[in-house]
């Protein structure tokens, strides 16, 4: 999911000797079949080959990856959060396709077009982005939360665990190190790796109007 923490993902495993991600762009549903498709995509990945994806669930999509040898890995993020990167984002990538429009708008209108959508530009709502990568939630593949990662406390055993889905051992040594490098400001999409943030630009109307859109959707997000 977009603004929900594929990139520090990726930075996690290309952080290991024998991960790195090919020359290919971040796949999503409008570049896809640049590619090919799915399926021609995964046909040449290579074993070490690291590919992020903002891919809508689909049973087509779903069974294409559980009937080959790659190792999916969902990342999810508190969608509140994901509210906030997202009117950031908009202003600081000026490639981004809503930028001419976001430049000129106030942060909280930025925040409230981050809820909502625009429509006539074609920016989704929050809720549409819930709902089109919910199904993922709901399959066998593991589940990596962004907040999680960004916790010292917690980061050793989940990268200790995320090597040992993907097959790999780690010494303490490099997990360490990993931990350590993960959280890099020269990412494009990096802003502060915080977690929370959130509480800080929603509130009052805005988070009223967050709830009323999205909040059974954040629930069964894992989040309250």
């Amino acid at each position: 999911m977009p603004k929900a923490g594929t990139h520090l993902i990726e930075r996690v495993l290309c952080l290991h000797p024998n991960l790195y991600r090919p020359f290919v762009r971040t796949v999503h549903s409008k570049n896809l079949e640049s590619y090919g498709g799915l399926d021609t995509l995964l046909r040449r990945l290579k074993p070490g080959h690291v590919l992020i994806t903002h891919l809508h669930y689909t049973e087509a999509f779903y069974d294409m990856l559980r009937n080959t040898n790659v190792k999916p890995i969902v990342v999810i993020r508190d969608p509140r959060d994901i509210v906030v990167s997202r009117a950031f984002y908009v202003v600081r990538n000026r490639k981004h396709y809503y930028y001419p429009y976001a430049k000129d708008l106030t942060l909280e209108k930025r925040l409230y077009h981050a809820i909502i959508g625009d429509t006539k530009r074609g920016y989704p709502s929050m809720k549409q982005t819930l709902e089109w990568f919910e199904g993922w939630l709901n399959t066998e593949f593991p589940i990596s939360r962004f907040e999680e990662f960004v916790d010292p406390e917690q980061r050793l055993c989940l990268i200790e665990n995320l090597f040992a889905y993907l097959g790999l051992t780690l010494t303490q040594h490099q997990i360490a190190s990993i931990s350590e490098q993960i959280i890099s400001s020269a990412s494009p999409t990096f802003r502060k790796g915080a977690t929370g943030e959130w509480r800080k630009y929603l509130q009052g109307d805005l988070y009223n109007l967050f709830l009323e859109t999205c909040g059974d959707l954040m629930q069964r997000y894992g989040y309250e």
